[in-house]
């Protein structure tokens, strides 16, 4: 009874501010530009689609656990860590992305939903930049490096 109230309480002192809230980008990049969005989209690019994690640090994922990632024309990034929906902003400039802050709900759900949650978020905040693979986005570090591999 008591976490049932706590989790209303948290609902409705939380949420509405996740929903006002205004997506951050990183500040080193400029803004997701329509035009260039727009242009990219047109091509093989990560913008305008769904995509669901199939590995995340090289670990894979839990099966069932639908991790999603969509990349929104307005700037925005927004899905699934497996648990909780997120949403952020990103830019975009070229093959080079990256992500700002994300807000997300906080349910609790199993541990090893939770561990594999922080392993993405963890992977966002190392996205520099981004590539298409035999149908894959692989979004990767600073180094090239593959940190989360994704499809459509």
């Amino acid at each position: 009874m008591r976490t049932t109230r706590r989790a209303a309480l948290a609902a409705v002192l939380i949420l509405p501010g996740l929903a006002q809230a205004t997506p951050s980008r990183p500040r080193d990049l400029p803004a997701a530009d329509p035009a260039e969005v727009s242009r990219i989209a047109s091509q093989d690019s990560p913008l305008g689609a769904t995509w669901v994690a199939e590995d995340i640090g090289g670990r894979g994922v839990v099966d069932r656990a639908r991790v999603e990632l969509a990349l929104l024309p307005d700037g925005r990034a927004a899905g699934r860590g497996g648990c909780n929906r997120f949403t952020g902003g990103y830019a975009v400039d070229g093959t080079a992305l990256r992500f700002g802050a994300l807000a997300a709900t906080r349910m609790a759900c199993a541990p090893a939903l939770m561990e594999q949650e922080q392993r993405f978020f963890a992977a966002m905040a190392d996205v520099r930049g981004w590539r298409i693979e035999h149908g894959r986005l692989l979004l990767t570090d600073a180094g090239g490096g593959v940190v989360l591999r994704l499809a459509r």
